[in-house]
């Protein structure tokens, strides 16, 4: 967004003072520090929420904020409190949910999510706030489960290309598989466990990705150690952003049976890298069978995911290079029918043009 903008908006970006689950600080820089195209600051974080959130909200200028995940306990949260109470500065809200009204995502901590849109609801938390789906599908999803929240904006995340070279795999007798995504429960690593504990083939299992639940982590190693022995699972932690393509591009095939996403942006660095997906049916991207880009299938069946596997892994070296070009096909298609930049930039100017209930912070 921020590469795609920064002509037309001065961005500043405010995050976690620490990767998931990292124990300290001691690496980040205090105060607000120039990047490229952007001004950025990192705040400590606690389950009480981003300290120093209200000061900054009070003291720093912003003509729009934008807030990531709806649930989110260390930002959106506290921000959408103190707004609705009067203890920041009167300006136009954007909450983006990245997928968390679809079904499976909801199906996770579902007592907790359904009491918190209760409480929203009900307190008028959301009163005046644009949410952002970033599909027609997504904002479906959060008219069925929350018809109450009236401003919603359709507006596809903004993907920037930075192509790799496709890497043309030689005949081995080891199907390599990488999962790529945060270690919690909506990213369903225990279901790709229990799907490769089901296949008769060699396979190498590379998971990344930082452990955002530990206790779940825990439950994981636990289906790895009661792995068959033609299956090898290894965690190689996280991957920086700037090296995702080029990690993934080794491998025959991208593994993230997801309980739901809006965008997936691990899923669009495997297609740009040239390598099949196989996900569930709970992301925007469907028919990849028909593309030759991978499969799309339903979490009810997971005997469908390991056929996949075992297809994929048996095909010939003419079939993989096929299939290979197919992804990378399919990645620059969908960069070039989208039109998100200029969706987000209306999203933007629709918002500083809605009328705000006149108070003072």
């Amino acid at each position: 967004m921020v590469a795609a903008l920064r002509d037309d908006y001065e961005f500043k970006v405010v995050g976690r003072d620490r990767a998931f689950a990292a124990p300290d600080t001691s690496s980040t820089r205090p105060g607000w520090y120039r990047s490229v195209g952007f001004t950025a600051r990192h705040l400590p974080v606690s389950h009480a929420g981003a300290s120093g959130l209200r000061s900054l909200l009070r003291e720093t200028h912003y003509d729009i904020l934008v807030l990531n995940g709806f649930f989110d306990r260390e930002f959106t949260l506290p921000a959408l409190t103190l707004r609705r109470f009067h203890q920041t500065q009167n300006r136009p809200v954007i909450v983006a949910p990245r997928g968390e009204f679809s079904p499976g995502a909801l199906s996770l901590k579902a007592n907790r999510k359904r009491a918190f849109l209760k409480a929203a609801r009900a307190s008028s938390l959301c009163r005046g706030v644009t949410i952002h789906a970033t599909s027609d599908s997504e904002a479906s999803d959060i008219r069925r489960e929350a018809p109450w929240l009236q401003n919603i904006c359709v507006a596809p995340n903004i993907r920037q290309s930075n192509p790799v070279g496709l890497l043309e795999q030689q005949g081995s007798l080891t199907f390599r598989i990488a999962f790529l995504s945060r270690i919690d429960r909506k990213k369903n690593l225990d279901f790709a466990l229990r799907v490769l504990r089901s296949t008769n083939i060699e396979i190498q299992f590379d998971i990344f990705g930082p452990i955002t639940d530990a206790v779940y982590w825990t439950e994981c190693q636990t289906l790895i150690e009661r792995l068959p022995p033609n299956v090898k699972a290894q965690a190689l932690g996280a991957v920086p952003q700037a090296q995702l393509s080029q990690t993934l591009r080794n491998y025959d095939l991208f593994f993230l049976p997801t309980a739901g996403e809006n965008f997936a942006h691990a899923i669009y660095d495997a297609l740009e890298a040239g390598v099949p997906v196989l996900i569930s049916d709970q992301t925007p991207f469907r028919n990849l069978n028909d593309q030759k880009a991978g499969f799309d299938l339903p979490l009810h069946s997971p005997e469908l995911f390991a056929e996949a596997i075992k297809a994929l892994a048996n095909q010939s070296q003419t079939d993989r290079s096929t299939w290979r070009h197919s992804a990378r096909a399919l990645f620059e298609r969908t960069l070039q029918s989208d039109d998100a930049v200029q969706k987000t930039k209306a999203m933007f100017e629709a918002a500083l043009a809605e009328p705000i209930e006149g108070r003072a912070a």
